[in-house]
């Protein structure tokens, strides 16, 4: 109590009793614990997020993780938070950028870590570190201002992740999708179908060389039904993932209003109210979306492959076997989510080779629900309304 004096020495004990009373009443700790244990605190607060789906992503969490691994050595000097030299942070950059056996962080030897870490890495450790911090003066454990190294960071190098699609790019795209659903040969084989016509070589033989890189009546197949998957992601904002859990059951569909198209002939909109199942990133939701005449030629193309009618529990997109695996443990299951990014991939491979088309844009299949945040946005949509329909916190 720095003093001398009993008598003031008690009114000093008094008031440090009160305030260490009040601070046991909030919730706190009369004794700080170690910056490991504050940072196993974190990491379990994090998690519920986590658990909870309150603004983080399983992702995101790893990353973090894996930041606070960097922190957790950084941290090694101090014993406690009251111990934290606000400006400990101010060799980091040099010392990420170090070697190991030079006392540094960086791995070189490690089998991804072929070069140091870049400014984006480092950026991205310095802001999961901030997060840390304000977690602690949040429970006012630290409260003193961390000084941060500043990381300068090269905008024009960093390529926008999932971007939306333009409104031009996005009907060339459906356009082309008429063609590539009927295409009969891989890219390789038109180029060897190409290069025999060239040297002359008749029809008949043509055909014979390149029939091992013709498309099998399954994956015509499929690619129609993924045409019609492409053309919903884009009408209703689901995430893949989302789309393929769905069931017949889980659409409710209807006739909407008469319209006049261009052309003169009158058409009715087709409608589906889509109920998202509970099991997805977001929970149960409904999605009303114009995207009902899609789920139709969905429902169509299976009836007609098949020769059976759907039944409410069967999978939208569900896998009926290939050429060589009609009784695969996979039929009646849902198509996966890595065959249907590899069939956009094939689409936009073979719209560059045939048509010479290549976007601007680095789209991704995610794309398709920016496309459809954006088009709602624009609008006139309220932000509140439109994230209640994507699963949007």
């Amino acid at each position: 109590l720095k003093t001398e004096r009993v008598d003031l020495a008690k009114e000093l004990a008094m008031e440090k009793w009160y305030s260490l009373k009040t601070h046991i009443d909030k919730g706190g700790d009369v004794f700080q614990k170690s910056n490991e244990e504050y940072l196993v605190d974190y990491v379990s607060y994090l998690q519920n997020k986590l658990d909870h789906n309150d603004g983080i992503k399983n992702t995101t969490f790893r990353a973090k993780k894996t930041s606070l691994k960097k922190l957790k050595t950084k941290l090694k000097d101090f014993h406690k938070p009251s111990d934290i030299n606000p400006n400990f942070l101010r060799d980091y950059v040099q010392w990420r950028r170090t070697a190991l056996v030079e006392g540094g962080n960086w791995d070189k030897f490690h089998k991804n870590n072929f070069d140091p870490p870049t400014n984006l890495t480092i950026y991205k450790e310095i802001c999961d570190f901030r997060g840390f911090f304000d977690w602690l003066k949040e429970e006012s454990i630290y409260l003193k201002e961390v000084q941060y190294p500043h990381i300068s960071l090269d905008y024009s190098k960093m390529k926008e992740k999932n971007p939306s699609w333009i409104d031009d790019d996005w009907k060339q795209a459906v356009f082309w999708t008429r063609t590539w659903r009927n295409i009969g040969y891989t890219i390789e084989g038109e180029k060897l179908k190409r290069k025999l016509e060239e040297e002359g070589l008749p029809k008949e033989k043509i055909i014979k060389k390149i029939g091992l890189y013709k498309k099998s009546k399954f994956g015509k197949f499929y690619r129609k039904v993924w045409v019609e998957m492409f053309k919903i992601l884009g009408n209703s904002g689901l995430r893949l993932s989302e789309l393929l859990k769905l069931q017949w059951q889980d659409i409710k569909y209807e006739l909407g209003n008469k319209r006049t198209r261009k052309d003169g002939k009158i058409v009715r909109d087709e409608l589906a109210e889509i109920s998202v199942p509970p099991d997805t990133k977001s929970g149960r939701r409904l999605v009303p979306t114009g995207a009902g005449v899609y789920f139709r030629r969905v429902r169509d193309l299976y009836a007609k492959e098949t020769g059976e009618k759907a039944k409410p529990t069967d999978y939208i997109f569900k896998n009926i076997g290939t050429d060589n695996s009609k009784e695969s443990k996979y039929v009646g299951m849902p198509l996966s989510n890595t065959y249907c990014r590899k069939m956009f991939y094939e689409m936009m491979d073979e719209m560059s080779f045939y048509k010479g088309i290549q976007f601007m844009r680095h789209y991704t299949i995610h794309s398709a629900r920016a496309f459809y945040i954006n088009t709602r946005l624009e609008i006139g949509v309220p932000p509140a309304v439109v994230g209640k329909l994507v699963g949007h916190n």
